[in-house]
C-alpha cells in the first residue's frame, strides 16, 4: 500500500504543478500526514487525491478542446459572411430638355396676352412697359415712331386670334412666328372698324426666359 501511494503521489506531483502552485502542493502533503494520524492510510488518502487530481486534468482538457473548437467555428462563420452590400451609386443630375421638348411652348393665348399689352402701353406712350416687352432692335423703332407721332391713342380691341407659324430652336435660343388676325377701331382713324392681319416676330434668349416681340410684319389682305 505504501508502494501505491508513492505512484499514485507521484503522478499528481507530475499532473499538478500545471494547476496548483508549490504552495499548494505542501499543503496537501500536510493534509496527507494529519489524515495519517487520524486513522486514514496513506494507501486511501494517496488513491483519492490521484483521482481527483485526474478528474480535474480531464476536465481542463475537456474545456481548453471546447474553447478551441468555439474559436473555429466563430473563424468559418466570420469567413463565409458575404460581405456588406456597397451604398447605392448617386444618381446622376436630370439632363436638360432637349430643343424641341420645352416643358413650356409658346402658345396662342400668351401671344395673345403680349399682344394687348403692347398696344396698351402704346396707346398711352409707355416706353418703358415697351422696352420690358421687346427687344433693344425693336425698342429702337418703337422709340423712333414714338418721336414721330407723340400723342396718346386709344385703340378698342374687338377680336383678337393668335396662330403659331412655327418655333426655331437652337443652342436654348428659340424664335416663333405668330400670324395674328385682329378686329379693331383706331379713335385716330375716324373710329371705323378694321380688319388686319400680321406677323409678329418673337424671341427667347433661354428656357424659361421671357418672349420678347422682335418685329411686326403687316400682311396685305
Amino acid at each position: 500500500m505504501r508502494a501505491l501511494f508513492l505512484a499514485l503521489f507521484s503522478l499528481v506531483s507530475s499532473i499538478a504543478p500545471s494547476f496548483w502552485s508549490a504552495d499548494a502542493l505542501a499543503a496537501q502533503q500536510a493534509a496527507v500526514r494529519q489524515t495519517e494520524i487520524a486513522g486514514f492510510s496513506a494507501g486511501q488518502i494517496a488513491l483519492a487525491l490521484g483521482l481527483l487530481a485526474l478528474l480535474l486534468f480531464i476536465a481542463l482538457k475537456l474545456l481548453g478542446h471546447a474553447r478551441r473548437k468555439k474559436s473555429v467555428r466563430n473563424t468559418a462563420k466570420g469567413a463565409g459572411r458575404p460581405a456588406s452590400p456597397a451604398p447605392p451609386a448617386p444618381k446622376a443630375p436630370s439632363a436638360p430638355a432637349a430643343p424641341g421638348n420645352d416643358p413650356a411652348p409658346f402658345r396662342p393665348e400668351e401671344a395673345e396676352q403680349l399682344f394687348r399689352r403692347l398696344q396698351e402701353a402704346w396707346d398711352v406712350r409707355d416706353l418703358e412697359s415697351v422696352d420690358a416687352l421687346t427687344t433693344p432692335a425693336m425698342a429702337a423703332q418703337v422709340r423712333a415712331q414714338a418721336e414721330e407721332d407723340p400723342e396718346p391713342s386709344r385703340t378698342a380691341i374687338l377680336r383678337l386670334k393668335a396662330d403659331i407659324l412655327k418655333i426655331d430652336e437652337q443652342d436654348g435660343k428659340a424664335r416663333a412666328e405668330v400670324y395674328f388676325t385682329i378686329l379693331l377701331r383706331e379713335e385716330e382713324r375716324g373710329g371705323e372698324v378694321q380688319e388686319e392681319r400680321e406677323v409678329w416676330l418673337f424671341f427667347r434668349e433661354a428656357p424659361g426666359a421671357p418672349w420678347l416681340l422682335d418685329a411686326i410684319h403687316h400682311v396685305k389682305a
